[in-house]
């Protein structure tokens, strides 16, 4: 189950993720992806690793042209984070609000695999189904209609 979360007072006295595009540009972008993180990036962003930069690290080519890593969006970012969170165990929970509705299903999915608790403050979400989400430990959510709700009582 999702374990979803309106706020960081859940989180005191713990560190948050809260910075993702600093955080990748600091830690994740040094990573070495897998298949899955290719699969990713260019699902999102249309990017495809094509080298490595020894002062920029990795290079990448995308529907834009030429880049580098951490230029690609602050969602996929978040994304990237995320599945490598349990490299970085400082992290007791990550910020997902930056992300927008379109990268949010993959980013809940991969919370729950690796079993990291989400903050969300936004209510700008995708449909879903078959999810359940356990929103501020106390109300669980099926639909992106009581999420919502849920969430923008919390605004």
């Amino acid at each position: 189950m999702l374990k979803l979360y309106t706020d960081k007072s859940s989180f005191e006295g713990v560190v948050v993720l809260d910075d993702n595009d600093a955080v990748f540009d600091t830690h994740t972008r040094n990573m070495d992806f897998c298949a899955t993180d290719h699969m990713l990036m260019m699902k999102y962003d249309g990017a495809r690793i094509t080298g490595k930069n020894e002062l920029h690290g990795w290079t990448v080519d995308t529907r834009y042209g030429g880049a580098y890593i951490t230029n690609l969006s602050t969602g996929l970012k978040t994304l990237l984070n995320l599945r490598y969170i349990k490299a970085m165990p400082q992290y007791a929970a990550i910020d997902i609000t930056e992300a927008g509705e379109n990268i949010l299903i993959d980013i809940f999915e991969q919370a729950v695999t690796h079993d990291v608790p989400v903050i969300l403050r936004h209510a700008y979400l995708p449909e879903f189904t078959g999810m359940k989400i356990l929103v501020d430990g106390q109300t669980v959510a099926t639909s992106k209609l009581e999420l919502a709700s849920l969430i923008r009582a919390k605004e």
